[in-house]
């Protein structure tokens, strides 16, 4: 969308977009389907494939499938983010229409700048000018969302040597070594003795995190994280969302909170009497809370970081170990709390009642909300309890305050989380 502004998404046909996006979808199935129908007719007489110039004209056969596969799926992508980007307007159509109700009296300008000549409304302007940027900001940052982008976060980051169990990196680094593992879906990556440690942390990497430069940032954490009695496995044994598109849907977290939960049942029968931590990011939280959600998740101690939401209301509805500890954290300006809470407004304009009690994100409950009862990371010790009116005003300053640091152009929080020196004692604490 060219000039995101508040009458552009007010105005925006967003119907005409889904039948664009059908269409988009619909072509792209029917070329695939098309391509598997000339591969299955090209490979149905191999006794007439024969000699070098049947070769030759098999590999062109063949290359010019892969084309066509490619060009389908290239076709299907763009139907499934067109679909997204409608959704992602329709949400920021709700949230633009609930603050209309302040009109006359106060009135919201094309860039979501809410103005009053009324003294007493002056200081609504503000939080008010947060709602309607929020919702600005998150139609520009769908439609800016590519799944490069993701890759491009975590480029920067020099890849990991796995190597042998109790071997040693190349070049003598002060870190311990890393060890590849296979699971029956995906992979995982091993630092330190599972079997002796005192404590197993499992990492639960979100979107992005299938891709070689996200693993191998995922596993620098890890080797940050372990220490002599202390194991971490960077967990891959999901299907993580590629991009910001596809991890708007929960369907890929309820199946990843179903391998979760048997990982770490495996993880209690190798070390039956160590503490289990779970640390789940951005999306990976979201399996997290799912996990725990769905079934009994074999944990002592739940983290959540960067979350877009998890699928409950309360700590105590999450099926953990007892007496586990729930802590949550966001850093300061992130993107992601940006979205969740422009999602809390456009549910709120259709649904108040299922949305006051609890500040909802994309995918749920935010746990970093006092109502949701879980400890903060970096301050820990609290009873999880802290809904408070002071800490609901502290909860709301905050949400304010990220709104601000995003729109003067601070866009990198969400990826600073593995590179948090705070962040990263309080894990290991």
């Amino acid at each position: 969308m060219s000039g995101v502004t508040v009458p552009a998404v007010e105005h925006a046909a967003t119907g005409e977009i889904l039948e664009q996006a059908r269409t988009w979808s619909d072509a792209g199935n029917h070329i695939s389907e098309l391509a598997a129908q000339c591969r299955g007719l090209g490979m149905t007489e191999p006794e007439v494939w024969q000699g070098a110039a049947a070769d030759a004209a098999h590999h062109r056969l063949s290359t010019a499938l892969t084309q066509a596969d490619s060009t389908g799926w290239a076709a299907g992508l763009c139907g499934t983010s067109t679909s997204g980007y409608a959704r992602t307007l329709q949400i920021a159509q709700g949230i633009l229409k609930a603050l209309r109700w302040v009109e006359p009296m106060i009135r919201i300008d094309s860039a979501g700048v809410a103005r009053t000549e009324v003294p007493a409304l002056q200081p609504l302007t503000g939080p008010l000018t947060g709602i309607a940027q929020s919702a600005l900001t998150l139609v520009r940052a769908v439609d800016a969302a590519t799944g490069s982008a993701v890759d491009a976060l975590a480029s920067h980051v020099r890849p990991v040597p796995v190597v042998g169990w109790g071997g040693a990196e190349p070049g003598g680094a002060a870190v311990m070594p890393a060890q590849s593992i296979n699971l029956p879906y995906g992979t995982a990556t091993v630092v330190g003795d599972v079997a002796s440690a005192d404590r197993v942390i499992t990492l639960v990497g979100g979107v992005g995190s299938r891709g070689d430069a996200a693993k191998a940032k995922q596993v620098r954490f890890a080797q940050q994280l372990a220490g002599e009695k202390v194991a971490v496995v960077s967990w891959n044994g999901y299907h993580a969302p590629s991009n910001l598109i596809s991890g708007a849907s929960g369907e890929l977290a309820t199946t990843g909170g179903a391998r979760l939960r048997a990982f770490q049942d495996s993880l209690r029968r190798i070390n039956p009497d160590a503490t289990l931590h779970v640390s789940g990011y951005s999306y990976g939280s979201v399996v997290v809370g799912q996990g725990a959600a769905d079934g009994h998740l074999d944990a002592d101690r739940i983290t959540f970081l960067g979350s877009p939401g998890v699928p409950v209301n309360h700590t105590s509805e999450l099926r953990l170990n007892p007496g586990a500890r729930v802590e949550a954290y966001t850093e300061p300006g992130d993107l992601i709390e940006n979205i969740s809470s422009a999602a809390t407004v456009g549910k709120l304009a259709s649904d108040p009642a299922a949305v006051l009690p609890k500040n909802q994100g994309i995918h749920g409950a935010d746990p970093t909300s006092p109502l949701f009862g879980a400890d903060d990371l970096l301050k820990p010790g609290g009873s999880g309890e802290r809904a408070g009116i002071s800490r609901l005003l502290e909860y709301g300053i905050d949400r304010v305050d990220d709104a601000r640091l995003a729109l003067s152009g601070e866009t990198s929080s969400h990826s600073a989380y593995y590179n948090d020196p705070a962040v990263v004692a309080a894990l290991r604490e």
